[in-house]
């Protein structure tokens, strides 16, 4: 019947919008220009200039995307009820960790120079605390900023323009004039030219539609997360109980035959009082580097301790350097520790924190699946009990032409019509607010099986340099060439159907 229903729910999905990162991150560098060429000259307030500028470039970026997203939120009437998702692709990304690492990269050539973090980086472990401070700090600022940095694509901004209602200021100026009236909140007709009767099932099949789409999706997911988890995890138990990760007896009684490099389970930070099997450990000279790379080099360890306590300090100890070297710029060093981490049994140890985050990352995804199906059960009993509501109301429909006016029966039957239409309403609308609930669930449910997705790619890649390095570069070139090839299908498909001159059929 004459049914009040919202605007088109369908899911937009917008693009991300580079133009305030670029703005920034060309200022900060033109900044740190600047700034050298005042040191250059011997300017005491050099410092003073830079910390000033970067902090209104920050204030800058934050009203720019303020400002733009104010604009589409009031423009676009998706953009304001949240009916969106953001395109996550590769390049933006990139472009994203190239912002955040340029940051960092500029944020420390400038403290490196100052006297104060001198001094202060000259404590153990406190070299790496700016820039790990910085690339978390910027990092989770940039992340926040790219929830609001969006842009319309085109064939949005076309429909947009077609339909003639692209703001909710047109949505009050109608109800001004008098020509819109509802009773619920934010509540708009449908399409006025179709016929009454179908108006409702126009929705309750838009509904159903977007249901089964989400749950086919959801069951998607569900399977893969199966499949790549349970692999992952026993890829994760076959590495622990392999013999390769653990010294057997044998083992053991060999080494004490052979003339090998023994060290302590403790010696990257000291060697005193360390239990030793058969000879003396080795004394250094208070630099740890020589001895990682002696004990990179031995084709066997011999401690008191298992194999796994004394290999994963190690393992840990070339993480963080690698970690400490990037953060720092320090390629030369990350090469090294890159290098020392593609050994046999510190690739081994990798492998296996990586099957474990990747198995993690689909129990998640499964884990989410329960507060999933308890609202997508609700959204169903919400449809049927709407199409209940449907066949009767079309009924009554009927019956109420068939009769005619001045009649009792007639008044009844309005009444009834009436009752029935606001039953469908209130069922049609709580079932689209319990659609809004289900979109961050699938959001993250999407997120994570993207992540174990790519963390499992990662330990194919990371598996083949047990062989060679070549191998693992055929691997990272079709991993890049499946992802291009999907992307270009896709742009090209897309402009063919924008090409192609298709009836509108719309339902507003």
């Amino acid at each position: 019947m004459n049914t009040l229903v919202k605007e088109d729910s369908a899911i937009k999905y917008v693009n991300f919008y580079f133009l305030p990162f670029i703005i920034e991150c060309l200022s900060r560098w033109l900044g740190l220009g600047i700034y050298r060429n005042l040191e250059a000259k011997g300017d005491p307030n050099s410092f003073y200039f830079f910390a000033i500028i970067n902090i209104l470039i920050t204030l800058f970026t934050v009203s720019f995307v303020y400002i733009h997203y104010n604009g589409i939120r009031k423009k676009y009437t998706f953009i304001a009820e949240r009916n969106y998702e953001s395109k996550v692709t590769l390049f933006s990304i990139i472009f994203i960790v190239f912002v955040i690492l340029s940051v960092n990269y500029i944020v420390y050539d400038v403290f490196s120079k100052q006297s104060w973090y001198i001094s202060f980086s000259a404590r153990e472990g406190a070299q790496a605390v700016i820039p790990t401070v910085t690339f978390l700090g910027y990092g989770t600022f940039i992340l926040l900023l790219s929830l609001l940095c969006m842009s319309v694509p085109r064939e949005l901004k076309k429909e947009a323009s077609d339909t003639g209602k692209t703001s909710l200021l047109d949505d009050i100026e109608d109800l001004i004039q008098g020509e819109k009236t509802f009773e619920v909140e934010d509540l708009k007709p449908i399409d006025e030219h179709d016929y009454d009767i179908d108006r409702n099932d126009v929705e309750i099949v838009k509904l159903e539609g977007a249901l089964k789409n989400e749950q086919t999706r959801i069951d998607a997911y569900i399977l893969e997360s199966v499949l790549f988890g349970a692999l992952a995890f026993s890829a994760f138990i076959t590495i622990i109980a392999s013999e390769r990760f653990n010294f057997t007896q044998q083992e053991y009684t060999n080494l004490r035959k052979e003339s090998v490099v023994f060290y302590t389970q403790d010696s990257l930070s000291r060697v005193q009082d360390a239990k030793v099997i058969g000879i003396l450990p080795i004394a250094f000279s208070g630099d740890t580097k020589e001895h990682i790379d002696a004990g990179n080099k031995v084709s066997h360890i011999a401690v008191e301790s298992t194999f796994i306590e004394s290999e994963v300090k190690l393992f840990w100890q070339n993480i963080t350097t690698l970690l400490d070297s990037v953060l720092l710029f320090n390629f030369s060093l990350a090469s090294e520790a890159w290098s020392r981490i593609q050994n046999p049994r510190q690739l081994l140890i990798l492998i296996m924190f990586e099957t474990l985050f990747c198995s993690l990352f689909f129990l998640s995804v499964i884990a989410a699946r329960l507060r999933y199906s308890i609202i997508a059960e609700e959204i169903d009993n919400l449809i049927r009990l709407a199409r209940t509501f449907n066949d009767k109301e079309e009924e009554v429909y009927n019956l109420n032409l068939q009769i005619d006016e001045h009649n009792q029966v007639k008044s009844n039957l309005l009444r009834r019509l009436t009752a029935l239409e606001k039953a469908i309403n209130l069922r049609i609308e709580r079932a689209k607010a319990l659609r809004q609930q289900t979109k961050p669930i699938i959001f993250y449910m999407s997120l994570l099986r993207n992540m174990g997705v790519f963390m499992f790619i990662i330990i194919l890649i990371n598996s083949s340099m047990f062989f060679s390095n070549t191998l693992a570069s055929i691997f990272i070139s079709l991993s890049l060439f499946a992802y291009a090839y999907e992307s270009i299908d896709g742009w090209l498909r897309k402009r063919r159907i924008s090409r192609a001159n298709f009836p509108s059929i719309t339902t507003k």
